[in-house]
């Protein structure tokens, strides 16, 4: 099966051959009706007059009116060009401006990528110094207040890494398993960066294995969902702790386990949500939306990792994120 490039390079050559040929009859009949006929007028002029005797004024300004007419005809037949070549490269400069208009539109889908990307190394430069700091003091520190660091300092950089947009609905979030009263354990919220900030209190625990955290969780991978509410996909991660507004809230779902050693099971997960439906995707090329995510759990298993080195002083409980002006009770 021809290509594309092949089937248009058949087109033009068709297309040139058509050109040519037209431009050969244009010129034979210009050259055999009006050279031709006008030649042959002028000769029929001459043919009417009797021998010996004069042009008269009508006969004569026939002659030279045939004359002109040849003159014209002889001009048009040595002045006609065959627009082939002219219209092979009109042809060729179109294509090209096409293919410009494509690379353009992809320069443009890499400059949003090299921006998200150095983002992203700025957040690990952030975060990296975070962790520096934090064993360089040499103080005690849980590993829900370097949760709470990274977020504070990486997170608006994390946000403009995973494509998210000023008028997108999306959340970030670091979530600690911590043990439930039934027994089992569940995922607590212990930071959070939010397009509306709010209170990280109220907002839902989540059971091993009950939702995409827990899922995640629960299995030690992490889970890419485009869309929550595809068919097949929302009865698999549904559960009974969901509200209402979770369909419009959370269409699209990242979550990535925060794993300190192996064989060990996570300390927690990280988990995006954006109200934009496959805002998180896996691809074969480019920036994932899900990278700050990845990245985030990433430093969080290092700053576990310190964290463990030294205990905190007992009774020393993490603070809560304030609450801002204008901030909601918003559970996740």
């Amino acid at each position: 099966m021809k290509t594309i490039k092949q089937l248009s390079e058949d087109v033009s050559s068709a297309f040139a051959g058509r050109s040519k040929r037209m431009n050969f009859a244009t010129v034979f009949v210009k050259t055999l009706l009006i050279g031709a006929g006008t030649a042959l007028v002028g000769v029929a002029q001459f043919a009417q007059v009797p021998r010996g005797q004069n042009l008269n004024a009508w006969q004569g300004a026939g002659i030279v009116g045939c004359i002109i007419v040849l003159l014209g005809a002889l001009f048009m037949i040595f002045t006609e060009d065959d627009p082939t070549k002219e219209l092979t490269l009109a042809r060729s400069a179109v294509e090209r401006a096409r293919e410009l208009e494509t690379v353009a539109a992809d320069l443009a889908a890499y400059k949003d990528e090299v921006d998200r990307s150095a983002e992203l190394y700025f957040a690990f430069g952030l975060m990296r110094g975070v962790l520096e700091r934090t064993i360089a003091d040499g103080a005690p520190v849980s590993a829900s207040d370097i949760a709470r660091a990274l977020l504070a300092v990486a997170g608006r950089h994390l946000a403009i890494a995973m494509g998210f947009n000023m008028a997108d609905e999306w959340t970030l979030s670091i979530y600690e398993a911590v043990p439930s009263s039934t027994g089992g354990e569940e995922l607590a919220c212990v930071a959070s960066k939010r397009a509306i900030e709010c209170d990280i209190s109220k907002t839902r625990r989540w059971p091993s294995g009950i939702g995409v955290a827990g899922i995640c969780y629960a299995g030690g991978f992490e889970r890419i969902v485009p869309d929550m509410w595809a068919p097949g996909i929302g009865n698999l991660y549904t559960a009974t702790i969901r509200q209402s507004y979770d369909q419009k809230r959370y269409r699209s779902v990242a979550a990535v386990p925060i794993s300190v050693g192996r064989g060990r099971r996570p300390w927690g997960v990280v988990i995006g949500t954006s109200a934009v439906q496959h805002h998180f995707v896996e691809t074969e090329s480019g920036l994932e939306s899900a990278e700050g995510a990845r990245a985030l759990a990433a430093m969080m298993a290092l700053g576990v990792a310190i964290a463990s080195k030294g205990s905190p002083p007992p009774g020393r409980k993490a603070p809560q994120s304030p609450t801002g002006p204008g901030s909601a009770p918003v559970q996740e």
